[in-house]
């Protein structure tokens, strides 16, 4: 645990000062940015091999393939031929590109890691007169770090979803699209984006019946566990998902009733927040904000159908605590006394569930943290 803890006060502390110092010297804030984000990024690639579930699944051995990797010809001949199974190409570009340094499959752990680690605080960082980037970086750590370790792949496409995002709320649709595309050659499920994407403009969007139209998709959002394999089927068999969401399709299943509760909590503090006197343009943010986080916690609860099928939630909860969640409170900042509450609420909030999934549970296999790198100095 306290590997973690310090690495975490480490980046956390960093972004503060990297904030208050970004418009008053540009040194300092580039070394404390530094710091920031290469803190954890290096805790993840000093971390030995099974610390994090996946790393035994697919890591090591993608990048056990890449020691035999000479050079580009040979790489895309590789991928061509499939060689790398349902490996996606952006993935496969940073093994290549890692391989070329070495042969210590650290390298691929720490490439992985400071990529997601840097679209986090870049997007922190782009929106600093939203919101407070040291709450970015501490939702982003105390909430997803653990799960990266594990989630690789995926969690760099919800980095890219997080950092694409101004594209969507700029309404930049050649950049949308190319985001889309590019969300599709890192991680199959980037194709998840579209329904965030959908869901935002549903609710960001002004129309007549806006609020009986935004119940009604939560209310029909029950209807994917009753057509659950008939969606993924019907996708599957068109060409919009590869075959390999065949094993999405009901059977074995997880209960993650707990980690619902977590994220309908965060709904319920961001319709706290709506509540509040604040004006008309604002609360159309805000309810924004709170739909999506309800509408992905609502997805969490398709691992009653399907143990895969829940990752499909992290494409609206991920940008939503790590963006609109901060957000969200910085327009409070006026209101001092609910400011302050609200924050300690989520700061605990962050700190119980981090502790009571990644290291009681144990989820995604990162606890104890392990380091034969760290351990021989």
């Amino acid at each position: 645990m306290l590997p973690y803890l310090l690495i975490f006060f480490i980046s956390i502390f960093c972004t503060f000062l990297a904030e208050k110092t970004v418009d008053k010297n540009k040194i300092l804030f580039f070394f404390f940015s530094a710091i920031a984000v290469l803190a954890p990024s290096l805790l993840a690639g000093f971390r030995d091999s099974g610390v994090g579930t996946d790393t035994k699944i697919y890591v090591d051995r993608v990048w056990g393939v890449f020691k035999h990797v000479n050079d580009w010809n040979q790489f895309y001949k590789y991928y061509t031929r499939d060689a790398f199974s349902d490996i996606e190409f952006v993935y496969l570009l940073l093994n290549f590109i890692g391989s070329r340094f070495g042969e210590k499959v650290n390298i691929i752990y720490f490439i992985t890691s400071f990529v997601i680690t840097l679209l986090v605080y870049l997007s922190a960082f782009e929106n600093r007169k939203k919101s407070s980037m040291w709450l970015v970086m501490f939702i982003f750590l105390f909430g997803y770090y653990n799960q990266s370790l594990n989630l690789v792949r995926q969690t760099i496409a919800l980095g890219i979803g997080l950092y694409g995002f101004k594209y969507l709320e700029d309404r930049k649709w050649i950049k949308v699209i190319l985001l889309l595309i590019l969300l599709k050659y890192t991680h199959n499920t980037g194709i998840f984006y579209i329904g965030f994407a959908g869901a935002y403009l549903l609710s960001v969007l002004k129309y007549k019946a806006k609020y009986i139209t935004l119940i009604i998709t939560l209310f029909c959002s029950i209807f994917i566990f009753i057509y659950f394999d008939f969606l993924i089927g019907f996708l599957v068999l068109s060409g919009i998902l590869p075959s390999k969401f065949l094993f999405y399709l009901s059977g074995d299943t997880i209960d993650y009733t707990s980690l619902f509760i977590f994220h309908f909590i965060i709904s319920i503090i961001l319709m706290t927040i709506y509540v509040f006197k604040i004006n008309s343009l604002e609360k159309d943010s805000l309810l924004s904000f709170a739909f999506i986080n309800l509408l992905g916690s609502i997805l969490i609860l398709t691992s009653l159908v399907s143990v895969w099928s829940f990752r499909v939630a992290f494409y609206f909860l991920f940008i939503s605590e790590c963006l609109f969640l901060p957000r969200a409170l910085y327009l409070m900042r006026n209101k001092r006394l609910e400011y302050i509450i609200m924050m300690i609420t989520i700061i605990f909030l962050y700190l119980f569930f981090w502790n009571k999934v990644y290291i009681i549970n144990n989820d995604n296999d990162t606890y104890p943290y392990k380091s034969e790198i760290i351990d021989n100095f």
